[in-house]
């Protein structure tokens, strides 16, 4: 049999095998289960067109997982950014800002710092009474 067809067919198997495995220690699997595993014999040339299939798909699937993980590292990098620029006060344009703050729900920060600090105090206190 083709190397890589075993591997892609035990690693295929490989569930079954631990859910029918016992013991507390170390698992194992008894002969009786591991006879109850049905493996199929094919062609070797069979075998080589199973393996080119598994490994077409699998580089797809890699190609999906590298994409994820440099979008996840874009979208960090832009999370960063934007905090930055918060932070900086350069995250609104000056026409922006004027937009804001002609809005009625506008409050300065400092209104809302001291409603963090009162709600903050009165947590404490209401730990504080139960206690």
């Amino acid at each position: 049999m083709f190397n890589k067809y075993i591997h892609y067919l035990f690693k295929s198997i490989e569930r079954i095998c631990i859910k029918l495995s016992s013991g507390t220690t170390v698992k194992g699997i008894n002969l009786t289960n591991l006879k109850s595993i049905e493996i199929p014999v094919i062609e070797e040339r069979e075998q080589h067109q199973i393996v080119q299939e598994i490994e077409s798909r699998l580089s797809v699937c890699d190609k999906v997982e590298e994409s994820i993980t440099e979008s996840l590292e874009k979208a960090k990098a832009l999370r960063q950014s934007i905090l930055k620029k918060a932070f900086e006060g350069t995250l609104l344009s000056e026409e922006e800002i004027a937009t804001c703050k002609a809005a009625p729900d506008y409050e300065p920060a400092s209104v809302l710092l001291e409603k963090i600090k009162a709600e903050t105090l009165r947590q404490a206190q209401d730990k504080k009474k139960k206690k």
